[in-house]
C-alpha cells in the first residue's frame, strides 16, 4: 500500500453520510432546553454535524436538517462566538456575576438595620 493510499484511508472517513463518520464529529444534544448530550442516534435530539470532509457544518435533527454553513461562514460564526459574544458581550463570563454583585451592594444601602427594605 502506498503512502498516498494510507493518507486517504486516514483522512477519508466521511463517505456520503455513512455510519463511518466518527462519533466526535457529530454532537447529539437534548431538545428539552438542558443542552445535555444524548446518545448517538437518539430521535429526540438536535444534531450538529460536520459534513463534506469537514468543510461544512450542519444543524438539525436526526430526521431533518435546518441549516448548514460552509467553511467561510463557520469561521465568521466562530469569530463572533469567541470574540464578539464571549469576550466583548459577556466579558469572559464575568459580566453577569459582576452586575449582580454590584446590584446586591447597591441595594444594601436601602436596607434598614433591621434587614427590611425601606419604602
Amino acid at each position: 500500500m502506498s503512502i498516498y493510499s494510507r493518507i486517504m484511508r486516514v483522512v477519508g472517513t466521511e463517505w456520503c453520510g455513512s455510519d463511518t463518520v466518527p462519533h466526535s464529529r457529530t454532537l447529539y444534544y437534548a431538545d428539552d432546553g438542558s443542552g445535555h448530550e444524548v446518545e448517538r442516534g437518539s430521535r429526540d435530539a438536535y444534531v450538529i454535524a460536520s459534513n463534506n470532509d469537514g468543510f461544512e457544518l450542519w444543524f438539525g435533527t436526526p430526521q431533518n436538517w435546518y441549516h448548514h454553513m460552509n467553511q467561510r461562514e463557520v469561521r465568521l460564526l466562530t469569530k463572533y462566538l469567541l470574540w464578539d459574544w464571549y469576550v466583548k458581550a459577556r466579558w469572559l463570563g464575568l459580566r453577569r456575576p459582576i452586575y449582580y454583585w454590584a446590584l446586591h451592594k447597591h441595594l444594601q444601602q436601602w436596607r434598614r438595620k433591621s434587614g427590611r427594605v425601606a419604602r
